[in-house]
């Protein structure tokens, strides 16, 4: 996948040969208002297998990306807008990454940063995370529901970064796992 500036093009069948690419084919391409960086790209995995992308622009728009059968069975791609709450408009997306915390069902995590001027007169920056959360009861996959549910934290440093992680720890002779964020400068998230 290439991220250019203000397009997202998913590609497939790239072959390098002495240093040369060859058979490039572009399999779908899609248009943002704002370029990304590498820190605003998230891989969505559903308990069914699927998988979807979640790009984010700076200017505060995120985008679901995934491919759709047709009646037909061929693929086709989608890119729709999703509005997750708690992103002001002055605010820019830093960076986003996601997780599925079970293997059975949609219980997916999403942590978005974001960094604003403050409203005060000396015009600091202000940083946030917003963590969103929601379980899923049935197989359906709705995003929507998940971009409504939001849990704000201040930082005191401009999160460039944002990843998660397995932590396994031993409590009484068995081994407990547990998925664990941080924005590059060890803060945690349980």
């Amino acid at each position: 996948m290439v991220l250019n500036f203000e397009q997202i093009r998913i590609s497939s069948g790239v072959i390098y040969r002495c240093g040369k690419m060859e058979q490039f084919r572009d399999a779908h391409f899609f248009y943002t208002p704002s370029q990304g960086n590498i820190y605003t790209i998230a891989e969505l995995k559903l308990a069914n297998g699927c998988k979807k992308l979640l790009v984010a622009s700076l200017k505060r728009e995120i985008f679901c990306f995934e491919y759709q059968e047709s009646p037909s069975g061929t693929l086709m791609p989608t890119a729709r807008d999703i509005s997750f709450t708690y992103i002001p408009n002055a605010a820019e997306i830093i960076s986003l990454d996601a997780f599925n915390k079970s293997t059975t069902s949609n219980e997916f995590v999403i942590g978005i940063t974001i960094i604003k001027n403050s409203n005060d007169a000396d015009s600091t920056l202000e940083t946030y995370l917003n963590i969103y959360s929601e379980w899923e009861e049935s197989e359906d996959f709705n995003i929507e529901n998940i971009a409504q549910n939001c849990l704000t934290v201040e930082l005191n440093f401009i999160p460039y970064k944002l990843c998660h992680t397995h932590l396994v720890t031993w409590k009484n002779d068995q081994i407990v796992s547990k998925e664990v964020g941080s924005t590059h400068m060890s803060t945690s998230i349980n």
